[in-house]
């Protein structure tokens, strides 16, 4: 509408950048579009600002800085100014989308564990303080059984015995990941590490513990799993491993002898394209050539 003044001073107000945008207060706040539409009546303030030399910077009229004043956390106010005068809307990166994806750093996979690095950690358990049968198991539940860390530490015994209380053949397996039961077979090393465990710990629920002070048995978190395969990893010398390196090294080996889906199960992934993510490139190509 021609000759509208509320028009007029809007217009007025955006393509005053050096007024609008140059108080500290505003730019902090993130543009005139962010600021509060529920305070007292703006017709004040904005005549106020429109009447303003361009020159002069525009000071924080006082509902809006005592509005302000209450919001604990300014950061969710940082919204770009959606003015012409400011031309394209700001991102929060510079560059395209291809140029940020391209400056995120690539996510390092773990690496895997060779026989003699699996060797080197058994004897490293043995030479470490109690529960030695606890620390093993969990080992081999990761190596020989592709394992989260968080299906390691949710693993109760009962879920390694058959209904008449001996080892069972398949291991039952909740995933907290997925919330999905699978069966994984028993190997006979996890089977040896059982047989020891409940033969020194009777009365022990969950798979990894630690013994308190007083001897009882404390049942350990994800986070505590994870820290000890990290130290462990790491007061060997081992670089590049983690608590994942386990289950990459049971996905890795067992494609070598089995179809893909089947080592897609037996990690309790839901797409095939997860599962290729773990296996790791064979040095002996020729090798596996010629056994076909």
């Amino acid at each position: 509408m021609k000759g509208d003044p509320t028009k007029d001073m809007t217009h007025r107000l955006h393509a005053r950048n050096e007024g609008l945008f140059g108080p500290a207060w505003l730019d902090d706040l993130g543009g005139w579009d962010t600021l509060p539409h529920s305070l007292a009546d703006p017709d004040p303030v904005i005549h106020r600002i429109a009447q303003a030399p361009a020159s002069q910077p525009v000071p924080a009229p006082r509902a809006w800085r005592s509005a302000y004043a209450q919001v604990p956390d300014l950061s969710i106010l940082r919204a770009p100014a959606r003015t012409s005068a400011r031309g394209r809307v700001p991102t929060l990166q510079n560059g395209t989308l291809a140029e940020r994806r391209r400056r995120k750093p690539k996510v390092t996979r773990a690496r895997i564990l060779s026989d003699a690095d699996c060797l080197e950690v058994v004897r490293y358990i043995g030479r470490s303080g109690p529960p030695r049968e606890s620390k093993l198991l969990q080992f081999y539940l990761s190596v020989k059984a592709g394992l989260r860390v968080g299906e390691i530490a949710d693993l109760e015994l009962g879920s390694l015995l058959d209904a008449s209380g001996n080892i069972a053949e398949l291991i039952d397996v909740y995933a907290t990941k997925t919330g999905s039961f699978r069966l994984v077979p028993m190997h006979p090393l996890i089977h040896d590490a059982v047989t020891a465990l409940l033969r020194k710990y009777p009365g022990a629920r969950y798979v990894a513990f630690s013994i308190g002070r007083g001897g009882e048995l404390r049942h350990q978190t994800h986070t505590a799993v994870t820290n000890w395969f990290h130290r462990t990893y790491r007061e060997l010398g081992f670089e590049g491993y983690s608590s994942h390196s386990g289950r990459r090294t049971f996905a890795t080996k067992l494609s070598r002898t089995a179809p893909l889906p089947i080592v897609q199960e037996m990690l309790g992934h839901k797409y095939l394209s997860s599962t290729q993510l773990y296996l790791e490139p064979s040095d002996d190509v020729a090798r596996l050539v010629r056994a076909l």
